[in-house]
């Protein structure tokens, strides 16, 4: 007859056994436990940024060269509460509405309503011969009308900051350089206004080239708002980036 001695190795088949358990319940952990991205760093997307290539007037430059999102983190945003109903604005307030209203009423011109429809070649005698013809009309798609690369084409560039801060109500001026006395078109495409009351305005520059444009951050509008300028005689576009924070923030660069 054998004889067991299960005296003795009782305790150490119980540890065996919560061994086991504890390496099972392990296993079980990694392998459908909840999974985390490793933290990445804004220097690994800063250079991540700089690898990638865009497309701009047919010339492949850094993405981080072209467009770099305005930091935030250290702005009050908007409450729901602080936003307010975009205002109507009637035909009579200035040209532009005049010109958008009678493409609405007649289903004409749908250049005029929208940036979506391409906008008519831009004919440089014509303006010349009556600049206010062309800055009088809402065409939102010359913010997509440049001019090819080429001897003489100046590159559009912006001569104020293009990152700004305004509270709710306050404006701003933007600037951008082109030919002297030729025409730039800012589109916000985040509601917003400009002197005529709508969301795109063209300008004619001054003798230096420069076109500017007062944006107001006016009803509807929050938090980030897109800005975009062009020239028909210059290359590429430039972009404004207009954060609307909360009433209570101290320091804008709002203008009175």
């Amino acid at each position: 007859m054998v004889r067991t001695d299960s005296g003795k190795n009782g305790p150490a088949t119980a540890v065996a056994g919560i061994l086991l358990l504890l390496v099972i319940a392990g296993g079980a952990f990694i392998l459908f436990g909840p999974r985390r991205d490793p933290p990445t760093s804004s220097q690994s997307r800063d250079l991540r940024a700089t690898q990638r290539k865009v497309s701009v007037g047919g010339v492949e430059r850094s993405e981080a060269s072209v467009f770099k999102p305005l930091q935030t983190a250290d702005s009050p945003r908007l409450l729901e509460s602080e936003f307010s109903s975009v205002q109507p604005v009637l035909p009579s307030s200035s040209p532009a509405a005049k010109s958008l209203y009678d493409a609405i009423e007649s289903s004409e011109n749908p250049e005029f309503s929208s940036p979506a429809f391409s906008p008519p070649p831009f004919d440089l005698q014509k303006y010349q011969r009556d600049p206010d013809a062309y800055l009088d009309l809402h065409v939102p798609g010359r913010m997509w009308q440049t001019a090819q690369p080429g001897e003489g084409v100046p590159v559009l560039v912006s001569k104020s900051k293009r990152r700004l801060t305004l509270r709710k109500g306050e404006s701003v001026r933007l600037s951008v350089e082109t030919k002297p006395n030729m025409p730039a078109t800012f589109t916000s495409v985040d509601l917003g206004t400009f002197d005529n009351g709508l969301n795109t305005i063209s300008v004619q520059a001054d003798e230096n080239g420069v076109a500017t444009a007062a944006f107001t951050a006016s009803g509807g509008v929050g938090n980030m708002i897109h800005v975009v300028a062009a020239s028909p005689v210059a290359t590429e576009r430039v972009q404004f980036q207009v954060f609307v924070v909360s009433n209570d923030s101290i320091d804008t660069d709002g203008i009175e």
